[in-house]
């Protein structure tokens, strides 16, 4: 039996049902997780989702480092790095392949590879377009890339804007291969009981009305403020729209500001629990998300799921919409990152709300496309190799 040990910073829980399946279906492999910590407050799923994945889940895990910190103390990574090393020198896997090359197991796991002469493989969500590489931090981080993509085994990625970003740093075509981001689609089953989409519109106020919705950390580089300055302004146009946002942050409104907000139909509904997502997008009509700087987006993922037609940017600041968004078939490509242009789009969507039938068709087929399957192969396929 083969052993693959995966290194990931922390559980997240779109993740969990992807690491059950391959632990259930990829025969001959023995299949394990190894996280750094056990979760983090700050992230746009709340510690209880992780929790509850850990219990529902059997798939072979560990959490390397107990504390739920945002950066480890020298202490804990010594202990954390470790335990870690003298894990894979005693357990003796075939392949790691590490998550991520910016957290302090990573390292561990690539150092531990290159001193017991072992494969590894990388997978990023990492978008070509919006890579920063200025100054003297660029050049030797585009050094240090080159050098780990040159001797990697594999390098999986997970849409077209992530493999470009591999080729970039010198990725052979023998190393590349797809392992799509997707999300489970029974957690994002598109029959909700109606009756639960009833209570929920009624809490709200949203009876009658088209809903936008907004999913997401509240923070500048997700573009929220573009999308709240159209909104209003639209508003003043159609006053039969709501707006749901989902999600807290820097940017979250202190209560004074919420309260007001409801007047125009704005409802800030924090932090959802991930369990409770599939409820706010299936009351919503149309997904918009005006990202300034997002590697892939996997809000897209979860729209698509459950029908809905969306607004994004193809341009590159968020790599989803590059490969999900089809301008006009399941929602409308933002020409530009701009309140005029979220206004333009939100304003088209509205006008032409008898579409959305047809963009539901689009985005379902799209979701059924973009799933777990290629990710099952792909551990298949190095199951087979190594």
């Amino acid at each position: 039996m083969k052993k693959i040990f995966f290194i990931s910073r922390l559980p997240a829980p779109y993740r969990e049902p992807l690491f059950q399946q391959i632990h259930e279906q990829v025969k001959g492999l023995d299949f394990r997780v190894f996280y750094q910590i056990p979760g983090a407050s700050n992230n746009a799923w709340n510690l209880d989702d992780v929790n509850q994945g850990a219990l529902a889940y059997t798939y072979k895990r560990q959490v390397v480092c107990p504390q739920t910190v945002k950066k480890l103390t020298a202490k804990e990574f010594w202990n954390a790095g470790k335990l870690l090393w003298r894990t894979l020198s005693a357990e003796a896997p075939d392949l790691v392949v590490v998550h991520g090359y910016y957290f302090a197991l990573s390292w561990v796991a690539l150092l531990w590879c290159f001193r017991h002469r072992t494969p590894y493989g990388l997978r990023s969500d990492t978008n070509v377009h919006i890579l920063k590489e200025h100054g003297l931090k660029g050049k030797l981080k585009r050094r240090f890339l080159s050098f780990l993509v040159r001797r990697s085994r594999v390098l999986l990625f997970i849409g077209s804007a992530n493999r470009d970003f591999w080729k970039k740093f010198g990725a052979e075509p023998k190393q590349l291969l797809e392992a799509r981001y997707a999300v489970d689609p029974a957690m994002f089953n598109p029959r909700i009981p109606e009756v639960a989409l009833r209570d929920f519109r009624q809490k709200y106020n949203l009876e009658g009305k088209f809903v936008f919705l907004y999913s997401g950390r509240l923070v500048r580089r997700k573009g929220i403020e573009l999308l709240l300055t159209a909104y209003r302004e639209l508003r003043r146009e159609y006053p039969d729209i709501a707006l749901l946002i989902a999600g807290d942050g820097d940017l979250f409104p202190p209560m004074e500001t919420r309260e007001e907000e409801e007047k125009n139909s704005i409802v800030y509904l924090g932090q959802v629990s991930y369990k409770d997502l599939p409820t706010v997008y299936h009351a919503s009509d149309v997904f918009v998300a005006p990202y300034r700087d997002e590697p892939w987006g996997l809000t897209l993922n979860e729209a698509l799921q459950c029908g809905k037609g969306i607004i994004a940017s193809t341009g590159g600041t968020c790599g989803a919409a590059i490969d999900l968004l089809e301008d006009e078939r399941n929602g409308y490509a933002l020409k530009e990152l701009s309140s005029d242009a979220v206004l333009d789009a939100m304003r088209r969507a509205y006008e032409n709300r008898e579409k959305g039938p047809a963009w539901k068709e689009v985005s379902l087929q799209k979701a059924n496309e973009w799933n777990f399957s290629s990710v099952i192969h792909a551990f298949e396929q190095l199951a087979g190799e190594v």
